[in-house]
């Protein structure tokens, strides 16, 4: 094994946080984008892949102040975008079709928090979306063999990634 790609998102109590972000993680202070950003440089410096995490199921309708939110989505794309970073682990397709529209060089990795369980469901998105490049099958399906071999068979151009060792439980509410 060799960790090749590394995820991240602000901690929720970041102020350039975007709310499309699943808030799991307070920091002791305020990081806002800048404090992070020589970390996000030296990973993009050692060949390591970098994927931001927009992975909230959460709907535009739960937002207070959708165009707030959208404000702050585009200056963190813009941002993450000059330090040549251009993927996204997605769960919401609302947020999929936002990307697509306004950024098409932000490539899309769904997330597992998408929480898709049969291959119907993987077919319907990615004819949708046919620009996602990854998918992670949720924690609950991750022993599905069928399914998994099924997905590999039918879309070989989407790369499958398992978790192991992951602290998701099975139907996490976060998800």
């Amino acid at each position: 094994s060799k960790i090749k790609t590394l995820y991240f998102s602000l901690p929720s109590n970041s102020p350039d946080f975007t709310g499309f972000e699943q808030g799991r993680v307070n920091w002791d202070f305020d990081t806002p984008f800048e404090y992070w950003k020589p970390l996000i440089e030296y990973s993009l410096d050692n060949n390591f892949s970098f994927i931001y995490l927009l992975n909230s199921p959460k709907i535009y309708t739960q937002f207070d102040n959708l165009n707030e939110h959208l404000e702050k989505l585009d200056k963190l794309i813009n941002n993450l975008r000059k330090l040549n970073c251009n993927k996204a682990r997605v769960c919401n397709p609302q947020l999929m079709e936002y990307l697509n529209k306004n950024y098409p060089d932000i490539e899309l990795y769904l997330s597992t928090s998408a929480e898709l369980q049969s291959i119907k469901q993987y077919s319907n998105l990615f004819a949708i979306f046919k620009n996602i490049k990854e998918c992670v099958p949720s924690w609950d399906v991750n022993k599905n063999f069928k399914l998994l071999k099924n997905l590999r068979k039918k879309f070989p151009n989407i790369k499958v990634e398992l978790m192991v060792n992951e602290g998701c439980i099975p139907a996490c509410p976060i998800r």
